[in-house]
């Protein structure tokens, strides 16, 4: 989304303060200004969950629980988060199920957030 269809977009901050969590896939390849930008776009104030791994280990978490439950016994996300995003399905499931917060896909902030941008604003 960050590479191709931003310039094409249109953005509404439709949340106040959201929280995010970039996988540890994506932090190898350097992706979390990134993400935490596109995400900037949508919501006021982004907070970033401060874990650097949700122990999930792929879909190793959902067979071996401790991994998941060690690695997020330090989550604390403000109390006035409740909207919470990432990019990875099995991040999500884990720290939806070690915090208050439901953990959803990116995607779902901006099918809210984003529009096309209007013919009349875009360039040809």
């Amino acid at each position: 989304v960050s590479t191709f269809l931003t310039d094409k977009l249109e953005f509404q901050k439709t949340k106040q303060a959201v929280a995010v969590h970039v996988p540890c896939s994506s932090k190898k390849l350097k992706l979390e200004n990134q993400f935490e930008s596109l995400v900037a776009k949508c919501a006021e104030d982004v907070v970033p969950t401060g874990v650097p791994c949700c122990g999930m280990a792929g879909d190793r978490g959902f067979r071996y629980p401790e991994l998941t439950g060690g690695a997020l016994q330090h989550l604390n996300l403000p109390s006035q988060i409740k909207d919470a995003y990432s990019t990875s399905r099995t991040c999500e499931c884990s720290l939806s199920q070690h915090s208050d917060v439901h953990f959803r896909s990116v995607l779902h902030l901006l099918d809210d957030s984003a529009r096309p941008k209007s013919s009349s604003s875009s360039s040809h």
